[in-house]
C-alpha cells in the first residue's frame, strides 16, 4: 500500500531548508562584505625619506711634512780583508782575540812569527853599515890628505879629481847607502813577524794554529773594520729629487728580541743604475755599528748580513695632506662628502707611499675636507650619503645609527 500525501510533504520541506538556509547565509555575507568594501576610505600616501648609501669619513688637515724615502738593504761592511804574512816564519804567539767573532784594537798584535832570524839579519845590516861608514871616513881622510899635498906642491891649481879621491869617495857614499838600505829591510822583515791591523775590526774567520809554518800570500785570518758598515738600499730614480746627498738618515731591526734604531748618513750613489732591476742603489752609512750604548740605550750590534729598513729624510714639504692609499680611488681620484652628496674629485698626488698618499693642497683637497674611506657601490658624482660616526657599528648588524652633527650635515 503507498503512503500518504501527510506524511510525505513534511520530510520534503527539511529537505528544501537545509538547501536554502546557507546559501542565504552566504549571500548575506557576501553582501556585507560588498557593503563594507565599498564603504571603506582610501589611506593617505605617506611620504618616506630618501635614504642614500652609508658611508665612513674622515676630515683632511694639511700640515707641513718631512718626507722619508723608506728602503730596505742588507748590512755590509765598510772595510773587509784577508789577513796575510808577508814573511815566512813559525807562528809563535796567536791573540786570545784572534778567534770568530773576537774584537781587536789597530796596531794590536794578532800573531807573532819567529823573529830570530830576522833579528840574525838586523845585526849583520848594522855590521855592514858600522864596516862601509869606516870606508867612507877613511877615504874621505885620504882625500884631505893628498889635496892638502897637492896644494904644497901646486899652489893654487885644482887636483884632479883622482889625486882628490873623489870617485873613491862616492863609491864609499853609494856603499853606505846601500848598506842602509838593506838595514832598512832587514828592520822591515823583523817588523812584519808582527802581524797587526791599521783599524779597530772583528774576526770573521781565522786559519792559522801555534806553531804552523806560515808563507806569504797563504790568508791566516779574515777581519772588517768595526768603524762603520754599509747598506746599499735600492730605490727608483724618482726617488732622488726628494733629498740632496749627504743626507741623514735612519737604521732600524728587530734584533735578539729587540728593536733598534741608529742614526746613519745616506753619503753617496752607486757608479751605475742596475742593469737588471733599473734601480739606482743609495749607500748609508752607519758608524760605529758595533757600539752597545746608542742614544742612551743598550742596543744590540748591527752585524752585517742584517736585513734592515732604512728612511732617508727628505725635504720637508709646506702644506701637504696625506691621506690613506686606500681612499684613493684609481690613480688620482678621491671621494668627497659635501652637503649629504657624494661628490668625485681629481686630486694631483705629489707622492705615494706603501700606505698613504701625499697631496698638496688646494690640487683637489683642502684642509677640513670630509673624504669619504669606505667603499660605494656604483658611486656617481651627486648620490645621495649618510656618514656614519666614528666608532659606530656598520649598518648591517642590526644596531641603531646614531647622529653625530658636522659641517656640511649630519652623520648617522
Amino acid at each position: 500500500m503507498s503512503s500518504s500525501p501527510q506524511t510525505d510533504s513534511p520530510s520534503k520541506m527539511r529537505s528544501m531548508l537545509k538547501i536554502i538556509l546557507p546559501a542565504a547565509v552566504l549571500l548575506l555575507g557576501a553582501g556585507a562584505t560588498a557593503a563594507l568594501i565599498s564603504s571603506r576610505k582610501a589611506p593617505e600616501p605617506a611620504s618616506r625619506p630618501t635614504l642614500g648609501a652609508l658611508v665612513e669619513t674622515i676630515r683632511v688637515q694639511a700640515e707641513d711634512l718631512p718626507l722619508e724615502i723608506e728602503g730596505r738593504g742588507e748590512v755590509t761592511p765598510k772595510t773587509r780583508i784577508e789577513v796575510l804574512p808577508e814573511v815566512t816564519g813559525r807562528v809563535v804567539e796567536i791573540s786570545p782575540n784572534l778567534v770568530s767573532g773576537g774584537r781587536f784594537r789597530a796596531g794590536q798584535t794578532l800573531i807573532r812569527i819567529d823573529p830570530r832570524n830576522y833579528e840574525l839579519a838586523v845585526e849583520r845590516a848594522r855590521a855592514a853599515v858600522a864596516r862601509t861608514q869606516v870606508v867612507l871616513e877613511r877615504e874621505q881622510a885620504e882625500a884631505a890628505v893628498a889635496t892638502a899635498e897637492w896644494e904644497a906642491i901646486n899652489g893654487s891649481i885644482e887636483p884632479p879629481p883622482l889625486v882628490a879621491r873623489k870617485p873613491q869617495t862616492r863609491q864609499a857614499e853609494a856603499e853606505l847607502a846601500a848598506a842602509n838600505a838593506d838595514l832598512a829591510t832587514a828592520e822591515l822583515a823583523l817588523e812584519r813577524t808582527r802581524i797587526t791591523v791599521p783599524f779597530d775590526g772583528l774576526v770573521i774567520q781565522e786559519t792559522v794554529d801555534l806553531g804552523q809554518l806560515v808563507s806569504p800570500g797563504r790568508s791566516v785570518a779574515k777581519v772588517i773594520g768595526t768603524d762603520a758598515v754599509e747598506i746599499r738600499v735600492p730605490l727608483e730614480d724618482s726617488e732622488l729629487a726628494w733629498f740632496d746627498l749627504p743626507a741623514p738618515a735612519t737604521v732600524s731591526v728587530d734584533f735578539a728580541g729587540r728593536h733598534q734604531s741608529r742614526p746613519a748618513e745616506a753619503e753617496r750613489l752607486e757608479g751605475q743604475v742596475d742593469p737588471r732591476s733599473r734601480m739606482v742603489h743609495v749607500v748609508i752609512r752607519v758608524d760605529q755599528p758595533f757600539d752597545r750604548e746608542v742614544e742612551g740605550t743598550d742596543s744590540p750590534p748591527l752585524m752585517p748580513g742584517t736585513f734592515v729598513r732604512t728612511a732617508i729624510h727628505g725635504e720637508t714639504l709646506q702644506q701637504i695632506i696625506q691621506i690613506p692609499r686606500s681612499t684613493l680611488r684609481g690613480s688620482d681620484q678621491v671621494w668627497v662628502v659635501e652637503e649629504d652628496r657624494l661628490r668625485i674629485r681629481t686630486v694631483e698626488v705629489l707622492r705615494a707611499h706603501r700606505d698613504s698618499v701625499v697631496i698638496r693642497e688646494g690640487s683637489g683637497l683642502d684642509s677640513g675636507d670630509l673624504i669619504v674611506t669606505s667603499a660605494v657601490e656604483a658611486a656617481t658624482d651627486g648620490m645621495a650619503v649618510r656618514m656614519l660616526a666614528a666608532g659606530d657599528p656598520s649598518s648591517g648588524d642590526g644596531s641603531n645609527d646614531t647622529e653625530v652633527e658636522t659641517e656640511g650635515g649630519s652623520e648617522s
